[in-house]
């Protein structure tokens, strides 16, 4: 009987454990620049150049920005994301991405490498997409 107890006891340790790593990882577009030097992190843009303002994060692609707004606190905070972004931060360790003028991944872009932060300059307040590059 001790042994069945002593091995659920374990088994339940191990289940809070996975739920606790699980929820301390932080959700896209919850305001907070997250990211893995060696595996998949977040796109981050910011309303002020130099990664200063309201911010917006994604994890994954995005063929529009319409929708999006960006979350406070800072300078735009609740402005759309769309044409918005002065600088940016890739925080994904693996891939690098490219942010694009327009909607559907087409026009001037900049390309941000993985693990980096820049103000954007071909498409500086006049951003529509992104995708993670392959």
């Amino acid at each position: 009987m001790l042994k069945r107890i002593s091995i659920g006891a374990v088994a339940g340790a191990l289940l809070l454990s996975a739920a606790t790593v699980a929820s301390a990882q932080a959700a896209s577009h919850d305001g907070t620049c997250n990211g893995q030097y060696g595996g998949n992190g977040e796109l981050c843009l910011y309303y002020n150049s130099n990664q200063a303002g309201a911010i917006h994060d994604f994890a994954a692609d995005v063929s529009n920005f319409a929708g999006y707004t960006f979350i406070g606190p800072g300078a735009g905070a609740g402005t759309g994301v769309k044409n918005n972004a002065a600088s940016v931060t890739n925080k994904n360790g693996l891939r690098s991405a490219t942010v694009y003028y327009n909607s559907n991944y087409v026009g001037a872009s900049d390309y941000v490498a993985a693990w980096t932060s820049m103000n954007l300059s071909a498409t500086y307040n006049n951003n529509a997409s992104f995708r993670f590059n392959v």
